[in-house]
């Protein structure tokens, strides 16, 4: 079973599903087997440069971090062969890139959740100090029927939560 929060990648190979684990040793693993350090390798993967030898050992690689026995080179390599080197790009270029954002790239729905956060956070112009300009959103809110705590803590007399 896949744990997207740890970023773990789903890889079909030949019909079992196998989870790939992005580790430090996992990264290890791949720049040692391609002798490139992982930045050049996803460059090469972008140019489209990237080759079987390369999509083979960034697979065995999140493979042993995931399993205790995990399936050896020669097979992952003709499972690479087998299934076409286009079905593995896209699973093998999403676990480059967590590791090297090191966490998962968000999706979607959650993608646009985030957007929503950040495009809500309140940033203090740099013209108004930080009192006023809390005052100035506590207005706001009260005139939308929503409230802040007062200064001494306390909820005004009537006044509703939001």
């Amino acid at each position: 079973m896949v744990n997207k929060d740890r970023g773990e990648v789903e890889i079909d190979l030949d019909g079992r599903r196998l989870t790939m684990r992005p580790t430090f040793q996992a990264m290890c693993e791949i720049e040692d087997e391609t002798g490139m350090a992982i930045l050049e390798l996803a460059r090469v993967f972008q140019d489209g440069r990237f080759g079987g030898r390369h999509m083979t050992a960034v697979i065995c690689a999140g493979l042993r971090a995931a399993y205790d026995d995990p399936l050896d080179y020669e097979t992952v390599g003709g499972f690479v062969v087998k299934g076409g080197f286009h079905q593995y790009a896209g699973p093998v270029g999403e676990f480059l890139s967590i590791l090297l954002s090191g966490e998962p790239q968000p999706k979607g729905d959650q993608k646009k959740r985030e957007q929503k956060k950040k495009s809500r956070a309140r940033r203090i112009p740099n013209n108004l100090p930080a009192p006023l300009y809390e005052n100035r959103i506590r207005r706001a809110q009260a005139r939308a029927g929503r409230f802040l705590v007062d200064d001494d803590g306390r909820v005004p007399r009537g006044a509703r939560r939001a």
